[in-house]
């Protein structure tokens, strides 16, 4: 009998310290979605709000490793007012990172990548990818999408909601 209890003992503790092991992989790997679909729609809100700005100082512009513009949907500032931001990408001891930053302020780390390279792509209004914006002596003011790359992978991407022609230019501030 006494032999009986504890090899019932035995189980319930293997038992319960694979219950707990499982578990916490579970909550770990929801944590990480969860912060993973946060930063995602951090990229897809400040890209959206987004609005083509004619005064020169202030137009969109981005290659592959950054871009510039002027948001209605800045991530700290108030919406609704324009904020400058800027989406860069560096190199780190370890690897790459994506950050964000709004005006004069420090960046935010946003993302870190380990052994991939990332990239920054413009989508014009025909959805053809450019490596840069703006294209030539395009009339096209804003991409009508952006989207993160890593090795040709897409591991963000979001629409610019505004129409890309500016209310205001340089020239009928003259």
């Amino acid at each position: 009998m006494l032999l009986l209890v504890a090899l019932l003992g035995t189980l319930t503790v293997q038992g319960l310290g694979f219950f707990l092991r499982t578990y916490d992989v579970a909550s770990r790997t929801q944590r990480n979605a969860t912060d993973a679909d946060l930063r995602r729609h951090w990229f897809a809100t400040s890209v959206g709000g987004i609005v083509p700005y004619g005064v020169r100082a202030r137009r969109f512009a981005g290659d592959a490793e950054a871009f510039h513009a002027v948001t209605l949907s800045p991530l700290n500032g108030e919406s609704g007012v324009p904020t400058d931001v800027r989406w860069s990408i560096g190199t780190t001891t370890r690897g790459q990172s994506v950050a964000y930053a709004e005006g004069e302020e420090s960046p935010w780390t946003m993302l870190r990548v380990e052994d991939e390279e990332l990239a920054f792509q413009y989508a014009d209004h025909e959805l053809a990818w450019h490596d840069r914006w703006p294209l030539g002596e395009s009339a096209l003011w804003t991409p009508r999408m952006i989207r993160l790359l890593a090795n040709d992978r897409t591991v963000w991407i979001a629409s610019l909601e505004a129409w890309p022609i500016p209310r205001v230019t340089d020239d009928q501030l003259r």
